[in-house]
């Protein structure tokens, strides 16, 4: 057999042809595609033809170019933090407390007596009852003559004190505006409703930055 591969690498012809002719004779053995000059030494090697090569057809897809890497996506916008409410509070002469924008507190007109410097009380200024803090048009002459004590039975304007409040007070005192409201809100009648609502409304958005 190594003898018949060497024979079909020498002759490519007989590795294409159906039969192989095995001669032997005083030279000794010989393989070849013709039949032996001398029958009596020959033998036929039946080959197998070998499987047509099949011949790749050309790619219609040419490859294309590798696309460029992807950009990097630009990093998020940042969103602006709402910045913490701003106002002052003022603190009214019955002891409420209300806010004001610009810092400038509401003007009462309210009698000299009530305030710390006058040194009188209520009923030295305005007699017995002090009827004339809550309807100074009923008060009645002060039974201290005017030129005794002409301060106390005077009115006075009294502006209210405020301060600036920062953002842990503003966003208490919003809190606590709102819980006020929403309690309002639940026992409003029809009348009284938009405005709350309203209110509760202004108070949320203003509570965004808390």
């Amino acid at each position: 057999m190594p003898r018949l591969l060497l024979l079909l690498a020498c002759f490519p012809l007989a590795a294409a042809a159906t039969e192989v002719y095995r001669c032997t004779g005083p030279d000794g053995i010989g393989y070849q595609d013709t039949p032996c000059a001398d029958a009596r030494g020959q033998s036929v090697i039946h080959l197998a033809d070998p499987p047509p090569v099949v011949q790749a057809a050309p790619s219609d897809v040419v490859d294309e170019e590798p696309a460029p890497p992807a950009a990097p996506a630009p990093p998020p916008t940042a969103v602006p933090a709402i910045p913490p409410p701003s106002f002052y509070l003022c603190v009214a002469t019955d002891g409420s407390r209300y806010v004001s924008e610009d810092g400038i507190g509401r003007r009462s007109l309210v009698p000299y007596a009530m305030l710390a410097d006058s040194g009188r009380s209520l009923a030295q200024a305005y007699g017995p009852g002090g009827i004339g803090v809550s309807a100074p048009e009923l008060q009645h002459p002060s039974s201290i003559p005017a030129h005794a004590d002409p301060l106390g039975a005077s009115w006075v304007w009294v502006v209210d004190d405020c301060h600036h409040a920062d953002a842990v007070e503003a966003c208490a005192y919003l809190r606590n505006e709102l819980d006020k409201v929403t309690g309002q809100l639940r026992r409003a009648f029809s009348d009284t409703e938009a405005r709350l609502e309203q209110e509760q409304a202004e108070l949320r958005e203003r509570l965004r930055g808390c």
